[in-house]
């Protein structure tokens, strides 16, 4: 038996749509100010969307949207009767005062889109709840992605195409919103500070929200340590969000432990070996610090990317906004002996690409270098050295490489100092930032600060 749970009567405020379209067809400057709002889908008469999508073409053209123009529009189109006529667009401004709250009547109009939309994914669900074919995790995966998207749409206004001079008065309100900041702190960056000044330089003003920013290394080179050390300087400042770590190689005990350490400078050997005569008094200090941080650690084994980005979106439903997805790592969650292992990396980072931008927070995933980097003489990685390179080098908006070369050279002069090597950069350069780095406490730091 079908099961079907949509009313006769839809929910619509048909007298807000008219009123909105009689003000963009009297006031020549109204359709700027429902454009960014309300998409020709959200009306819920289709003559009406005919009429509001004549009045975008106009407005994209820089032409007014007034009661002539709308009419040659249509009737060049031969869309004039199907909307009612003259007599239908006449009637809209004979009904109309002014425009002055036609803001106002687009959130009218939103908000009923989004019930009927919400309607709809109700019945989707009905339906993928009965697909058995379809296997479950699949079937949940799908049910998340249709309602949080249903749960953006206010956030995200409109995804229909826009002319480049939005997009501009876009940037430009931005660009002055970061100089007035600047003028109340001159240290203000336009991203999320990583905690380490040389590095935010590097990447051009910190993490960005939406980028996919890869970090390789050999093991034990410490890409888990920067990850840990900027997940934690990231989530110690509230206005940033909270951070999320995927830690499939570690136990979160493990993880605590580290950064138990680097707040407070014991060893991890000594934490984990409960070796504490004398340190009982820094552990605890650093113990409370460390349980205020909004740090947040899923330890489950081997993630499908459809799984992280499910609970991504129910983390990000959960509470306060998200200011970093870290996902300890890569390879973990490929079969490196699948003949396929190349092109499902690939998936991954675009998967993980994607996750940026639907959840508007930098994600950081960590990658293993190939072996072929050891039989190198200069062992700094290169984009290349990244197993199924193809893939991260297309995704990844920035690739940090970490080197240390007391890794591979006991006696080395730059003992203590990893280099942090901008490998790829969509939107910032490259080059090597240099950090001071504790193996014991997983500890990085600035090697000095200017001023």
């Amino acid at each position: 038996m079908a099961v079907n749970f949509v009313s006769d009567i839809l929910p619509s405020n048909v007298e807000a749509e008219e009123l909105i379209l009689g003000g963009i067809l009297i006031d020549p400057f109204a359709i700027k100010r429902v454009a960014n709002i309300l998409r020709p889908e959200a009306l819920s008469i289709t003559a009406h969307q005919h009429i509001y999508r004549a009045a975008l073409a106009l407005h994209s053209e820089e032409q007014p949207a007034d009661l002539m123009t709308v009419t040659t529009f249509l009737a060049d189109r031969h869309l004039l009767e199907l909307v009612g006529g003259q007599i239908k667009l006449a009637r809209l401004v004979d009904r109309t005062i002014s425009a002055v709250n036609i803001d106002r009547y687009a959130m009218l109009v939103l908000d009923k889109f989004v019930r009927r939309e919400l309607i709809k994914v109700g019945n989707d669900l009905v339906r993928l709840g009965c697909e058995t074919s379809i296997e479950l995790d699949t079937v949940l995966s799908m049910a998340e992605e249709k309602i949080f998207a249903l749960n953006k749409y206010k956030e995200e206004r409109q995804k229909a195409i826009r002319p480049l001079s939005e997009y501009c008065a876009e940037l430009w309100q931005y660009l002055d919103a970061i100089e007035q900041q600047r003028l109340e702190n001159a240290d203000y960056l336009p991203g999320i500070s990583t905690g380490f000044y040389d590095l935010d330089d590097l990447l051009g003003g910190g993490f960005y929200r939406g980028e996919l920013i890869v970090i390789g290394g050999r093991p034990g080179s410490g890409k888990t340590a920067l990850a840990c050390a900027l997940g934690y300087s990231i989530a110690s400042l509230p206005e940033n969000g909270r951070v999320l770590m995927f830690s499939m190689e570690m136990p979160g005990r493990d993880l605590a432990a580290r950064l138990i350490a680097l707040e407070s400078g014991v060893a991890v050997k000594d934490i984990r070996q409960v070796k504490l005569a004398g340190k009982y008094e820094a552990l605890t200090s650093a113990l409370g610090k460390v349980s205020d941080v909004d740090f947040w650690i899923d330890e489950s084994l081997e993630p499908s990317p459809l799984e992280i980005r499910s609970r991504v979106r129910e983390f990000v439903c959960s509470g306060s906004p998200l200011g970093l997805v870290i996902i300890d790592y890569l390879q973990l969650m490929v079969n490196s002996a699948d003949e396929n292992a190349v092109n499902k990396i690939s998936e991954i980072t675009r998967q993980m690409k994607i996750l940026a931008r639907e959840v508007n927070a930098p994600v950081v995933l960590l990658s293993q270098l190939n072996r072929g980097v050891e039989t190198r003489a200069n062992k700094r990685p290169s984009l290349s050295d990244l197993r199924g390179s193809g893939g991260i080098e297309q995704d990844a908006d920035v690739v940090l490489g970490v080197y240390r070369d007391d890794y591979y050279n006991p006696d080395s002069p730059d003992r203590g100092i990893a280099e942090i090597i901008g490998l790829k950069g969509r939107n910032s350069g490259t080059g090597t930032v240099k950090l001071l780095f504790d193996a014991e406490c997983c500890r990085f730091r600035n090697i000095y600060k200017f001023g």
